[in-house]
């Protein structure tokens, strides 16, 4: 709403569901999906571990979401992968990522969550994707654990 957006892109959709099903947001009203509680046109999707979304989207996108996607992503692809949302977005990248270990483990044995990173890393990483691609303002929330256990959201970026 507050960008105006109209076509978005999800950038590691997953099996894209949410999409498809009725929504019902936090004050308990229905909607036909995500994308009409959005009030956007169009929201493309793009995973490249679900094979009905695999092929990588052509063109550019109001803005691109991702969620739960980047700690799941080794540290020295992440570059590239931020600088490649980057690259499809005209106004705006939103990310969400976990700045803790997961609870399920891989196959191997290793954490579902491989890269683990402080804010201030994120914060870097997006920071030098938007230097090359003036003009996107971005936003990504940190969530950690404290000491205590009780879960902590950080909201950093160009605040669009």
């Amino acid at each position: 709403e507050a960008t105006g957006a109209a076509r978005l892109l999800d950038y590691g959709c997953g099996k894209g569901q949410q999409y498809e099903k009725a929504y019902v947001d936090p004050e308990g009203h229905e909607h036909a999906s995500v994308a009409a509680y959005w009030g956007v046109r169009e929201v493309a999707r793009y995973d490249p571990a679900w094979p009905p979304f695999t092929t990588l989207p052509q063109g550019t996108f109001d803005g691109v979401v991702c969620t739960d996607v980047l700690e799941h992503c080794p540290e020295e692809d992440l570059p590239w992968i931020v600088d490649e949302m980057f690259g499809y977005a005209e106004m705006f990248v939103f990310a969400n990522v976990a700045s803790y270990a997961a609870l399920r483990k891989l196959a191997n044995g290793e954490n579902a969550h491989c890269t683990v990173r402080p804010t201030e890393w994120w914060e870097s990483l997006f920071d030098q994707a938007a230097r090359r691609r003036r003009g996107v303002d971005w936003e990504i929330w940190v969530s950690r654990f404290d000491e205590k256990g009780e879960g902590h959201v950080h909201r950093t970026g160009t605040d669009f």
